[in-house]
Formats: structure tokens, sequence, C-alpha cells
């Protein structure tokens, strides 16, 4: 029954979902659940927490391998313009495995808060997920990655391994700047006419009157990361 709801073509069903829908509002609600749970019971098990993690980040390697290394080569006879990482989930989802399996603590200050907002983001508004017909592996394999990528980070938090320091919030910003402009030379001379990380056009169903679409995006993503660190902030420290 829920190989049949979550992952439909399975079942030899084409079942259509809709964004905002039921499926997607299980997809945010359970595995946020699990997490909050995790994020309480690993807060005095490092040892559970750190074979946990050992389990996402193999699991994230695993399914990215699968996907850019064989379905997409082999299955979908796509390019390697399609298998070259452009986006900032992307290139996330292949460097946060190995912030597991070595100490990449100063690293990870620059890129675990772009994860989870790449996660976030597509998450809450996952229009090419459930905006259609069934969910392939393609799909749930893009679900599950995303999952992973607000995970790793929080529970590391939970475990007393990553912090959120309202001083280092220029470095996220720093390595997304790097990402974009990466992006940008993409858009413009490896794959001509991409929309990498959304340089060319606006993937949200709305735009603030006035602004170029960046402007919105850009914004939207401060106002994020700022809510993303004030629980952290000391505000004694601040006063």
């Amino acid at each position: 029954m829920l190989m049949s709801f979550f992952i439909p073509n399975s079942a030899a069903e084409s079942k259509n979902y809709n964004i905002f829908g039921l499926a997607q509002l299980l997809w945010i609600v359970i595995p946020l659940a699990i997490l909050i749970v995790a994020c309480l019971i690993f807060r005095n098990r490092k040892k559970e927490g750190r074979i946990s993690l050992i389990i996402l980040a193999s699991t994230m390697l695993l399914l990215r391998v699968l996907k850019y290394f064989v379905f997409k080569p082999f299955v979908w006879d796509e390019g390697w313009e399609q298998i070259v990482p452009f986006e900032l989930c992307t290139i996330m989802s292949w460097i946060f495995p190995f912030t597991v399996y070595f100490k990449t603590n100063k690293l990870n200050t620059f890129i675990y808060p772009l994860g989870i907002i790449g996660g976030v983001v597509t998450l809450a508004y996952s229009e090419w997920i459930f905006n259609g017909r069934g969910l392939d592996f393609n799909k749930f394999e893009s679900l599950i990655i995303h999952w992973i990528l607000i995970a790793i980070p929080y529970i590391k938090v939970a475990m007393g391994e990553f912090s959120f320091k309202i001083k280092e919030i220029y470095r996220p910003f720093l390595a997304l700047s790097i990402i974009l402009l990466y992006s940008a030379i993409a858009n413009a001379y490896i794959t001509p006419g991409a929309n990498h990380n959304y340089l060319r056009s606006n993937p949200l169903p709305f735009q603030i009157p006035g602004l170029h679409h960046l402007f919105t995006l850009g914004l939207i993503g401060i106002v994020f990361m700022l809510l993303m660190y004030l629980p952290f902030v000391k505000f004694k420290k601040v006063k």
C-alpha cells in the first residue's frame, strides 16, 4: 500500500500528484518528525549518532552514483552536460558525504547552511516532483537526497559537532557567491540557455513588483538565512 501511494509507478499505476497535495504534505511532516526524534536521541548518544550519519552519507552517495553514473548515461541516455553538477543542491549532495567520513569542520560552516536551504526550498516547492504523474526513481531519489541535506547538519548540531555562529554567517554567503558565478558561466558557455540556480528565469509563482527575480530570490535567501541562525544567537551578547 505504501509503495502504491509513494511510488505508484512501481505498482504499475499512474497516479497524478499535485503540488501541496497530501503526498507532499506527508513527505514533509513524516521525515521532519523522524529528524526531530533522531536529534533528541542522538543528543546524548554520540556513538549511535555517528552510525546514523554514516548510513545517511552512504545512502546519499550510493543514490547519487546510481543516478548520475548508471541511470543518466545508460538508462536515460543523457550527455555529460546532465551529469556534471551545476545546481546548488547537486553540488552539496556530492560534498556532504565526505563531511561525515572526514573531519571538515571549517568547510562545514560554508556549506551546511546552503545544503539546508536547498533541501527546504525543494521540499517546500517541489513543483517538478509533485506536479506530475507518479513518483519514479528520479523523483524518489531527489526527495531522499534533499531530506538528507537537511538531516546531516542538524544531527551534527544535536551531537555538538556543528553550530550556527552568527559571526560566521558571511561564510555561506561567500560559498553561494562562488557557486552562482560557476552557474552563470555554465548557463552562458557550458550549457547555453540553461537556468542553473534560476539565474535566467524565476521559478516562483510570484514576483515582487518592480524587482528583478534575482532580487526577489536574494531577499528570500537572506531572510531564510537569518531565520536559520536566529535560534542560535546569544541575545545577551547582541545587547
